[in-house]
């Protein structure tokens, strides 16, 4: 069997493969690179729209922080005033019992 010999003679690129690596090497590099771009660029996107949500959820969340604080004043007001009023009951039930014991 006899070999054909190439279409192409390999002595004929042998002065360029290195110039036809270096573009093949270029072309997919260039690629990547542009496939790199987008997903940074997506990545980015994405990382704005999750800090935008987050500051809006903190944004709702501190405007209900006044009210909070006035809610929990009017509790602490209602307990000083529970307070108060049953130690006015306890002094009174304190006060029945002695007079109930010197009687």
């Amino acid at each position: 069997m006899q070999l054909k010999e190439p279409i192409f003679p390999i002595e004929l690129f042998h002065d360029h493969i290195d110039a036809i690596v270096e573009k093949i090497r270029d072309a997919i590099v260039g690629d990547l690179r542009e496939e790199f771009i987008e997903f940074k660029a997506e990545v980015r996107n994405s990382g704005f729209r999750i800090a935008i949500e987050t500051m809006k959820r903190m944004d709702s969340r501190s405007r209900g922080f006044p009210e909070l604080g006035q809610d929990l004043t009017g509790l602490v007001r209602r307990i000083d005033s529970l307070t108060l009023d049953m130690n006015r009951r306890f002094e009174d039930m304190g006060k029945r019992i002695e007079s109930t014991m010197r009687s």
